[in-house]
């Protein structure tokens, strides 16, 4: 995980909020797309963003917004992003992170590895690259 002795720089609350919002807009802009022609209906948003999440992560622990930002998921084991850590992250995770007025999301803020709830529960970190 560390490489050439170089300590981890976790991502923050602010930085990976930053992330989710050029994402959100994203995401927004394709479903308003779909719904303009026609063929969807207006919760596409909450399960595009979802599958996107889900594809963009698992692929290479980055969505855009991450990369814009040089943000990556890595596993706590620094071993690579399996399919069950990218699904529980991204689906129970996130939900169990917003559900209650936020607080899973803001835990990052606080956390000294500045995971939030969903990291915790994966068991992975997000980082600046280097």
């Amino acid at each position: 995980m560390d490489q050439e002795n170089e300590p981890i720089q976790y991502a923050g609350f602010w930085i990976r909020g930053t992330a989710l919002v050029i994402d959100s807009v994203i995401i927004y802009g394709v479903s308003q797309l779909l719904i303009s022609l026609g063929n969807w209906g207006g919760q596409t948003i909450p399960w595009l963003m979802t599958a996107y999440m889900l594809v963009m992560t698992l692929l290479s622990g980055r969505t855009i917004g991450k990369w814009m930002l040089g943000i990556k998921v890595i596993r706590q084991d620094g071993r690579k992003l399996s399919f069950w850590n990218v699904l529980l992250r991204e689906t129970v995770g996130r939900w169990l992170s917003a559900v209650i007025l936020c607080i899973g999301f803001i835990l990052a803020g606080f956390d000294g590895r500045k995971r939030a709830l969903h990291d915790h529960i994966a068991q992975t970190y997000a980082v600046r690259n280097r």
